[in-house]
């Protein structure tokens, strides 16, 4: 016998049902069930009408336990597609931190790079002149100025001169060496933290901060603006990691933290290591799970 239940409201009108849930709905139809079965010395249903209602009622049943499971199909589906989603958004939101970050490391090093540019260009321009004597010393001594004031047919005036432009050029070439190393330590250490690794080891120090000034459990939690200031202040400690020992090389200003915090709180968060906490501070707060 097929009664044709269409929906659930079609159910609560023939039945005179007023709950919403299934389970209940469900319930309110076995009891209607007892009271039609038949009787149990084997006389059958009372009337045909009882008998038919008791058909309907096992079909409305059979449709709502149908619903029910399609319900917790669609329910399990969409909660596989949320979760799926989320973790797209998750993998696009690490992935433009690490961009960001990398941008910020690239403008920096510019940046760093053109703090030196006129000490380069002043060496370069010593570089050539020192060059040019080494080359060219007749210039030098049939120069009217320079002849003015040193007689280079005086031995010792002569020996003078020519030991203070060794000493000149020695230096030069120190300075030379001294403004590629840097260049080349700051862009090692630049490099350094954009590092699953360098990311991994700063979180460690951070996270050995914050549980050493909680006084419980509950209280091991912080802010983003926290974490950007702990980066800022504490870029040696990440350089003496990478074997750096120059405050200089190793200085992280408030970009360079921002970016940096950014990438390391989205990759924590994607892990499950720490989860953001509802505040009424401007600044983010997360507590360590």
């Amino acid at each position: 016998m097929d009664n044709g239940f269409t929906s659930l409201e079609e159910i609560k009108r023939e039945f005179l049902i007023e709950s919403n849930d299934i389970d209940e709905m469900v319930s309110a139809l076995k009891g209607m069930l007892k009271e039609l079965h038949p009787d149990p010395g084997g006389r059958g249903f009372q009337s045909s009408e009882d008998e038919d209602k008791f058909y309907k009622i096992n079909e409305a049943i059979k449709f709502m336990r149908e619903e029910e499971t399609n319900e917790v199909a669609i329910r399990t589906e969409v909660s596989a597609l949320a979760e799926l989603v989320k973790m797209q958004l998750t993998i696009n939101n690490s992935a433009m931190a690490k961009s960001e970050l990398s941008d910020e490391v690239d403008k920096t090093l510019r940046s760093f790079r053109g703090y030196h540019r006129v000490s380069k260009l002043t060496l370069a321009g010593v570089s050539t002149f020192f060059g040019g004597l080494w080359l060219f010393p007749e210039k030098l001594m049939a120069h009217p100025i320079i002849i003015k004031y040193v007689d280079f047919s005086d031995s010792q005036m002569f020996n003078y001169f020519s030991i203070t432009w060794i000493l000149l050029v020695f230096l030069t070439l120190v300075l030379w060496l001294n403004t590629f190393k840097k260049d080349n330590k700051r862009k090692e250490f630049l490099e350094g933290i954009k590092s699953t690794s360098m990311q991994s080891y700063g979180f460690s120090l951070f996270l050995k901060y914050v549980k050493g000034s909680a006084l419980t459990e509950e209280d091991i939690a912080f802010t983003e603006e926290e974490f950007i200031q702990f980066f800022i202040s504490h870029g040696d400690e990440l350089g003496y990691h990478l074997g750096l020992y120059d405050s200089q090389v190793c200085r992280i200003d408030s970009s360079l933290g921002e970016s940096m915090a950014k990438t390391i709180l989205t990759s924590a968060a994607s892990k499950g290591m720490i989860k953001m906490v509802d505040s009424k501070e401007f600044s983010d707060r997360y507590r360590v799970i």
